[in-house]
């Protein structure tokens, strides 16, 4: 430390700083998925939107789980890439697309999306929410065989996602955050 430098006193946490971010908890999931898998044959993986498990689908209407299930997948795309794993990017367009004020490489127009993405493999995953923990699971899924090759669950405290709400509608029901 440079000499004349005082260390400073460690800050309290506040309730929402008691939790690793999103990518802390995607991280343990894709080292519970990838561990011991047997090398791959050729292909890419391709990754998926992440979905609440009843709907099958991802729920924009609560805008924090739907955050979440986008995170989920851009967060699993990264450390699938990381760990040497050939990823497929299938919201790729066509061309850059350039807009007023910014361009864009990705997309979910259908009539936009580049046609000749092949992918071997997908990660795919469901949210399950809880009063105080989503539940997350994953697969890896052979598409030419229909085989789940590896699958993982992992609990994230609703608070990595609704850190300052204090009063949450989820499932048709209320729930009520107390710092205290």
């Amino acid at each position: 430390m440079p000499q004349g430098q005082e260390v400073a006193e460690p800050a309290e946490l506040s309730q929402q700083e008691q939790h690793p971010p999103l990518l802390y908890y995607t991280e343990r999931l894709a080292d519970q998925l990838f561990y011991k898998l047997q090398p791959l044959e050729s292909g890419a993986i391709a990754v998926t939107t992440f979905t609440d498990v009843q709907l099958m689908a991802p729920d924009s209407s609560r805008h924090s789980s739907y955050n979440a299930s986008l995170q989920l997948q851009e967060s699993m795309q990264t450390v699938a890439t990381q760990l040497g794993y050939q990823v497929s990017e299938i919201r790729l367009n066509e061309a850059v697309l350039v807009h007023s004020g910014f361009e864009n490489s990705l997309g979910r127009d259908v009539t936009q999306l580049a046609q000749n993405q092949q992918a071997r493999y997908v990660i795919t995953g469901t949210l399950t929410e809880g009063e105080l923990h989503i539940t997350v699971n994953a697969k890896l899924i052979d598409l030419k065989s229909q085989r789940v090759l590896a699958a993982a669950s992992s609990v994230i405290p609703v608070a990595v996602l609704w850190p300052n709400e204090q009063l949450q509608l989820r499932h048709n029901k209320l729930y009520r955050n107390s710092e205290s």
